[in-house]
């Protein structure tokens, strides 16, 4: 196992995946193969999200499928434009906004996944502060996910002790 590296669980989806891909983005840009005439619909001025923005107006036209095999590795370093949390953050929300404005039954779990993964980025990189901040947003959302009060547990035992889980 390589220092660093994050196994991800990706969901073996297939079809129409865009109530899933609204919710939370599973896609890595780097494994996906497409047809050209899907790719017209790429808006490079979208920052931070240009990729999903993608995702999100094909799933809604066609049909999704996935492979079992690994099919590339992703490295995070401090360079990389996922670094910049925030930036990301806000762009992500507002292409939620986007397109859960037709379907706002949707939006407290798809807003959920954003917030408690800025909490959980904000945790790993020890900013308590921050990480509190969008767990209480991601509480706000789904007050009965058990995602959150590990979370919550995790930043306070590593506050007060040094703890880790």
């Amino acid at each position: 196992n390589e220092k660093g590296v994050i196994k991800q669980g990706i969901p073996e989806l297939s079809g129409k995946v865009f109530d899933c891909l609204i919710t939370a983005n599973f896609l890595a840009t780097s494994s996906v193969i497409i047809r050209r005439e899907a790719f017209q619909a790429f808006d490079p001025q979208r920052k931070f999200v240009e990729d999903y923005d993608l995702w999100l107006k094909i799933s809604q036209n066609w049909s999704f499928d996935f492979v079992k095999d690994i099919v590339c590795r992703y490295r995070v370093h401090s360079g990389n434009e996922s670094a910049d949390l925030m930036g990301r953050y806000k762009s992500e929300v507002d292409l939620k906004n986007k397109y859960l404005e037709a379907n706002p039954s949707m939006r407290k779990k798809s807003l959920w996944d954003t917030e408690f993964k800025m909490a959980y980025a904000y945790s790993n990189l020890k900013e308590w502060r921050m990480s509190n901040f969008f767990l209480k947003k991601a509480m706000s959302q789904k007050p009965f996910e058990i995602k959150n009060f590990k979370l919550f547990a995790r930043n306070l035992l590593h506050r007060i002790g040094g703890y880790r889980i």
